[in-house]
């Protein structure tokens, strides 16, 4: 529960990359939408990390720990789709290249993050021998 406590920490460091993805693209919506969205995988990581024990049983735990990694996948990709089609206009040619870099300086984080999955995985593999050896 340990590792997974900080990988979460490590999904945080992401979302604050998808978080300005979907500002930038998305300026006129409330930001609590936005923050309520994409703060999901995050949340759920870290909630159950705090947990002495498995909160349910090693499916269902297995099943929220892939949901959250497919959920982050999600909406990255959903990110990087939007940013392609409805790409945010610059005002003038400094606001291109200081979008462009703040693009790449959002990238970065998120997909740094998916680096966590090393640990959600085993966790999950882990989880898996656990439920074969309890069904047999």
């Amino acid at each position: 529960m340990g590792a997974l406590n900080l990988a979460s920490w490590g999904l945080l460091v992401g979302v604050t990359g998808q978080l300005f993805f979907f500002n930038t693209l998305f300026p006129h919506v409330p930001k609590w939408i936005v923050i309520g969205v994409v703060y999901i995988p995050f949340l759920i990581i870290y909630t159950i990390s705090f947990c002495k024990g498995m909160p349910c049983g090693p499916r269902q735990f297995r099943k929220l720990l892939l949901f959250a990694m497919g959920y982050y996948v999600f909406i990255t990709i959903l990110a990087e789709v939007l940013n392609i089609f409805f790409h945010p206009a610059p005002k003038d040619h400094f606001s291109i290249v200081q979008t462009h870099r703040a693009f790449i300086f959002a990238r970065v984080p998120m997909y740094l993050a998916m680096l966590t999955f090393i640990v959600f995985i085993r966790a999950c593999k882990t989880l898996r021998s656990i439920e074969a050896k309890s069904e047999t």
